[in-house]
C-alpha cells in the first residue's frame, strides 16, 4: 500500500449541495472510496476554505468519509493545483504530480495483482482438493502378498503399503496422493538413487526398478511449478465460442475475425504453422487431443483456412498421398510387436501359475506345467528352477527366471523327436509316444507362450511347416523328407529319364508306395511329377495330419494362430528364420546407462568403465574373448535372443561402487528381472575383460557345472 506525499496541499471535493469538503486519507485505497465519481481537487492549504462557485455535472456517490466543510458560497472554477510562479516551482510541482501518479499506479496494479493471486489460490486448492478425493475413489485393496514400500512425506509422516510390482505406478501415485498436504503433482525418490520419478509417468512398477522393500521419499512440487504443468497439459485444449466469455478473449475473437484473407499468412502465422511446430505438439499431446478434440468438419474447416496455401497438397498429388498413408497402415497391421502387445492385454500379471522346473529334465517338467488343468495362459508364469539334487534356487520370479526358461524350452523342442531337419528348419516328425501322451499339442501351446509372455519366438520351422499351420498353399520339397534312405529313393525317381530308370525306381519302393494309396501303373514320363507330388504329401504332410492339426490347436493359445494366419507375412521370419545376428553397437544401444550426479567421483569412475565396456563389447564382436554378445545379453536377461515384444523393463546398466570401506567386487553381476547388468570398477582395461569373461562364462544357469 502507498501512502499519499503531499507537500503544502489539501485534497478536497464537491459534495451534492456544491460545497467543499476537505479529506482525510492516508492511501490512494482510502482516497479512492472517499472520492467515488466525484471530482477530486488539489489545492493550497491557505485556500481550502474559500468559497469558489463550480458547476458540478456529477454528484457524489463515493462512501462517507471524514470531512469539512469549509463554505457555502459556489465555486468560480475547480482548482487543480497551485499556481506556481516562477519555472523552478513548476518543475517542483510537475515531479510531485508525476509521483503522485506512479505511486497510484503502482497501488492500483498491486491491488489486482492480489485480487488474482487471491483467486489462483483459491482454486488451485480447489482443483486440489477434488484432486485427492479423485485419488481416494481409485485407490484399491491392499494385497495380501506384494512387497513393503515405505514412504516419507515432507511433514515427516511415515506410512507402509504393500503393491504387486506388476501393478501400474498410477496406483502408487494414487496412494500417496491421498496424503491430505498433496499437491496435483509431486515427485517420488529411493532413498539411495539420484533418480527421481514424476507422478505424470506411465508404467509398471517394474519398469521403474521398484521391485523389492524399499524406503520412498516424497516431494511434494511448488504452487508455481504446479501451475506452470497444469497449464502445460492444458494448453492444447481449444475452447468453443460459447465458452470464451471473458472480454479480452471476445476482443481477440473480433480481431481475427477483422483479418483479411491476405493477412492470415503472415509472418508469424507462418511461424506457428511450423511443420515442426505441429509435429512438437503433436507428439506431446496426442493423447489430450484425442480426448477432447473433435476431428469433425467445422475443425477441419477452420483448419484449412488458417493453413499456409503451400503446405495444402495440389490436386496432382492426391494419389501419392493417399498411397501414403495406406502404407504406412498396412506397416502398423502388419507390426509383430504391436500384434504380440494385443494379444497379451488380457494377462493378469497379479496372479501366477507356479513352475517347478529341474533343470536336467526340462522339457518334461514344462509338459506337465503346461498340462495341468490349472494352468491358465492368461496369467503369469512363475517359474523356480531346481538343480539334479532337487535344490531350489532362492528368488522371486519377477520375469528373468520366466524369460530364461521360456528360452531353454524351446531349445528343447527344437532337439526333441518331435521335430526333424537340418538345423532351423525343420518339419514334424512322427513319434509314437509323444501322440499319446499329447505332446505336440503341448508344443504349440508352449510357443504361443513364449511369444506372448515375452519369451523368444521360435525360429526353426521350415516353410513347409510354416505353410501348413498358416493354412497356406502346401508344396514340400525332396529335402523336407526327414528319413535319408526314403529321400534317397525319392531323388531317384525324380531323376529317372527314361521309362526304364523310372520304373526301375518305383519297383523298389512297390511296398511304401501301396501303403502310401500311390501305387499304380506308370504309362510316361509325364506321370512322374504327379507321382512324387503325391509321394511328398503323404510323407510330408498327410502322414502327420494329427500331430498337425494338434500343434495348430495348441498354437491357437492366446489366439495366436488366428493373428498369423491374418498377418502370415509379418510372422513367417518369427517361425522361420533365426534371430538377427547380435552386434556390438546394437547391444551397447540396448543398455540405459545409470550414470552417478555429473561431477562426482563415482561420475568419473563410471565414464572410465563406460568406455571400458564398449570396448570390450567389440573384442566380444571380433571374436578376440572367450565370451559371446549373445552370452552377454543371456547374463544380463535370461534371454539368448531379443524376444518379439522387445525387454520390459528395458534394459540397464550400474556400477558396483563400494559400500563404505568394503571391498571392490570384481565380477560382474545381473538382476534379470530387471534387466539389469552391474559392471565392475577396474583401473585398467585387461582387468576389467578378464574379470568380465570369467564372471559371464561361469555362470550360465542356475544349478549347471
Amino acid at each position: 500500500m502507498i501512502s499519499l506525499n503531499l507537500v503544502g496541499f489539501e485534497l478536497a471535493k464537491v459534495n451534492r449541495v456544491k460545497k467543499i469538503q476537505k479529506l482525510q486519507a492516508s492511501c490512494v485505497r482510502d482516497l479512492k472510496k472517499a472520492v467515488g465519481k466525484s471530482r477530486l481537487y488539489v489545492v493550497p492549504r491557505a485556500e481550502v476554505g474559500q468559497p469558489i462557485p463550480l458547476p458540478l455535472n456529477q454528484p457524489s456517490t463515493g462512501p462517507n468519509f471524514e470531512t469539512t466543510e469549509t463554505s457555502d458560497l459556489p465555486l468560480s472554477e475547480p482548482i487543480t493545483g497551485p499556481q506556481p510562479e516562477t519555472t523552478n516551482e513548476l518543475e517542483e510541482w510537475r515531479a510531485i504530480r508525476h509521483q503522485q501518479d506512479q505511486e497510484y499506479e503502482q497501488s492500483l496494479r498491486a491491488d489486482q495483482e492480489k485480487d488474482r493471486r487471491t483467486e489462483e489460490i483459491s482454486q488451485y486448492e480447489e482443483r486440489r482438493l477434488k484432486i485427492i478425493q479423485e485419488r481416494l475413489m481409485r485407490t484399491n485393496e491392499e494385497p495380501a502378498d506384494g512387497i513393503p514400500l515405505k514412504f516419507t512425506f515432507p511433514d515427516g509422516t511415515m506410512k507402509i503399503r504393500r503393491f504387486q510390482v506388476f501393478d501400474q505406478i498410477q496406483a502408487l501415485f494414487d496412494f500417496v496422493g491421498t496424503h491430505s498436504s498433496a499437491t496435483e503433482y509431486f515427485y517420488i525418490k529411493e532413498a539411495t538413487s539420484a533418480v527421481s520419478i514424476s507422478s505424470t509417468v506411465p508404467g509398471t512398477l517394474l519398469d521403474h526398478y521398484l521391485n523389492a522393500p524399499l524406503n520412498i521419499h516424497v516431494r511434494w512440487m511448488e504452487m508455481e511449478d504446479v501451475q506452470a504443468l497444469f497449464h502445460q497439459q492444458n494448453s492444447v485444449l481449444l475452447p468453443s465460442p460459447d465458452e470464451l466469455e471473458t472480454s479480452e478473449v471476445q476482443d481477440d475473437l473480433e480481431t481475427v475475425e477483422s483479418v483479411t484473407p491476405d493477412e492470415i499468412h503472415s509472418q508469424d502465422d507462418m511461424e506457428i504453422m511450423d511443420s515442426g511446430s505441429r509435429e512438437e505438439m503433436y507428439s506431446n499431446h496426442r493423447e489430450n487431443v484425442s480426448e477432447t478434440v473433435d476431428s469433425g468438419p467445422e475443425i477441419y474447416n477452420n483448419y484449412n483456412n488458417i493453413m499456409p496455401d503451400n503446405d495444402l497438397p495440389e490436386p496432382d498429388d492426391q494419389d501419392h498421398q493417399d498411397g501414403s498413408e495406406v502404407m504406412y497402415l498396412e506397416d502398423f497391421v502388419g507390426s509383430t510387436e504391436d500384434i504380440l502387445l494385443e494379444l497379451g492385454k488380457e494377462i493378469n500379471y497379479n496372479l501366477s501359475c507356479r513352475f517347478n522346473i529341474n533343470r536336467k529334465n526340462l522339457l518334461d517338467g514344462a509338459f506337465r506345467a503346461f498340462g495341468r488343468k490349472s494352468y491358465d495362459p492368461f496369467k503369469r508364469i512363475s517359474v523356480r528352477f531346481s538343480d539334479e539334487c532337487g535344490n531350489f534356487e532362492e528368488g522371486v520370479d519377477l520375469g528373468g527366471p520366466r524369460r530364461e526358461f521360456l528360452s531353454l524350452v524351446l531349445e528343447e523342442i527344437e532337439k526333441s523327436s518331435m521335430l526333424a531337419g537340418p538345423d532351423g528348419c525343420k518339419n514334424l516328425a512322427l513319434d509314437s509316444v509323444a501322440v499319446r501322451q499329447d505332446r505336440y499339442y503341448l508344443v504349440g501351446k508352449a510357443i504361443a507362450v513364449s511369444m506372448v509372455h515375452g519369451g523368444p519366438s521360435p525360429g526353426f520351422f521350415s516353410p513347409t511347416l510354416f505353410e501348413c499351420i498358416s493354412n497356406g498353399q502346401v508344396s514340400p520339397t525332396i529335402e523336407d523328407v526327414n528319413d535319408l534312405d526314403l529321400q534317397a529313393k525319392i531323388k531317384k525317381i525324380s531323376l529317372a529319364a527314361t521309362m526304364e530308370e523310372l520304373c526301375e525306381a518305383t519297383e523298389c519302393m512297390s511296398e511304401y508306395l501301396a501303403n502310401a494309396g500311390c501305387l499304380r501303373a506308370v504309362k510316361c514320363l509325364k506321370d512322374k511329377d504327379l507321382l512324387l507330388q503325391d509321394i511328398l504329401m503323404f510323407q510330408v504332410v498327410n502322414r502327420l495330419h494329427g500331430p498337425l492339426e494338434r500343434l495348430k490347436e495348441g498354437l491357437r493359445t492366446l489366439e495366436l494362430l488366428e493373428a498369423v494366419v491374418k498377418h502370415k507375412e509379418a510372422f513367417r521370419p518369427l517361425f522361420c528364420s533365426p534371430p538377427q545376428p547380435l552386434t556390438a553397437d546394437a547391444l551397447d544401444q540396448l543398455f540405459d546407462i545409470r550414470y552417478s550426479t555429473v561431477g562426482s567421483n563415482k561420475r568419473a569412475e563410471e565414464n572410465t568403465t563406460v568406455a571400458f565396456w564398449r570396448d570390450y563389447l567389440i573384442d566380444v564382436e571380433e571374436g578376440t574373448s572367450s565370451c559371446t554378445l549373445q552370452k552377454i545379453l543371456t547374463f544380463a536377461t535370461g534371454c539368448c535372443a531379443l524376444p518379439a515384444i522387445g525387454l520390459k523393463p528395458q534394459p540397464s546398466i550400474e556400477f558396483l561402487h563400494p559400500m563404505d570401506t568394503s571391498e571392490r567386487e570384481k565380477f560382474p553381476t545381473a538382476n534379470t528381472c530387471i534387466n539389469c547388468l552391474r559392471l565392475p570398477l577396474h583401473k585398467n582395461y585387461e582387468m576389467f575383460k578378464s574379470n568380465m569373461d570369467f564372471g559371464i562364462c561361469n555362470t550360465q544357469g542356475f544349478g549347471q557345472e
